[in-house]
């Protein structure tokens, strides 16, 4: 059997409630609050593993950023260390940590998990997180509203620049954020239109998104592929729409029946 693996550009994220939040409106405390998570141990217990490393791009799409090639600050943003995130939050103001809330669409597994995830992990810094679990349609008229309290968990595609910036650019459904910064740095990439230059600022724009930590991004998880030999003219696609389409590679393949008998099947 042929098994293909790749990281689905599918993941949760929990954002953070920067709009007259007098916690979160604090970019340092948010920055604490990333090095307070442990990224990749909420990768291998909820999602299975996956790329820990592909926000707010995924790996692969042209605006992505190694974290090998993040300014210094920012990759210790992905080193889990509680110690240091107590230490900063000191330094934020927070010697004694504070009391926040996740809120979270009951329905969604992954969101449960990982929440409860960050409320032993955070613990460690001196947060206490509590979980406010909503229906789903109490839970879109807090997001859309925003009017959940300091943070919410939801899901994002990275595999498209533009859906991912538009979240954080101000007066869009559910951003709670206000960046000037962003905002200018958004309109001015939407309106150039040489593609090389546009893809160098929404990479830049990225950069600038973890410096931030306007939106802790988690795993993008592994999707797997299996298929059997005796399926020929066939090489892994899935689809050859929007994730939906695929017909042309059913109308393509064809089966050996002679090798599936030879296999027993």
């Amino acid at each position: 059997m042929t098994m293909l693996t790749w990281a689905t550009c599918r993941i949760d994220m929990l954002r953070f409630n920067c709009i007259g939040n007098s916690v979160f409106d604090s970019k340092d405390v948010r920055r604490a609050m990333s090095v307070g998570t442990d990224f990749q141990s909420i990768a291998n217990t909820v999602y299975q593993g996956g790329d820990v490393f592909g926000f707010p791009f995924a790996a692969g799409t042209p605006a992505f950023t190694p974290i090998s090639q993040l300014p210094a600050a920012d990759q210790l943003l992905y080193k889990y260390d509680p110690t240091t995130a107590k230490q900063m939050l000191a330094t934020a103001g927070y010697p004694n940590g504070f009391t926040c809330e996740v809120t979270i669409d009951s329905s969604t597994s992954t969101f449960k998990d990982t929440a409860e995830s960050l409320v032993s992990q955070w613990a460690k810094m001196g947060v206490t997180l509590n979980i406010d679990q909503l229906d789903d349609t109490a839970y879109q008229a807090a997001y859309d509203k925003i009017s959940f309290k300091d943070s919410i968990m939801v899901v994002y595609s990275t595999d498209d620049a533009w859906a991912v910036l538009y979240s954080v650019t101000t007066g869009n459904e559910g951003v709670s954020v206000k960046d000037p910064v962003m905002d200018a740095m958004f309109a001015k990439a939407q309106n150039t239109p040489d593609v090389p230059s546009m893809v160098a600022q929404q990479q830049a724009m990225g950069v600038y998104e973890i410096d931030n930590a306007y939106e802790l991004g988690f795993a993008n998880p592994n999707e797997l592929n299996c298929y059997w030999p005796w399926v020929k003219n066939y090489y892994g696609e899935i689809t050859a729409g929007n994730y939906s389409d695929a017909m042309p590679m059913i109308k393509q393949l064809w089966l050996d029946q002679g090798l599936k008998s030879k296999l027993g099947y």
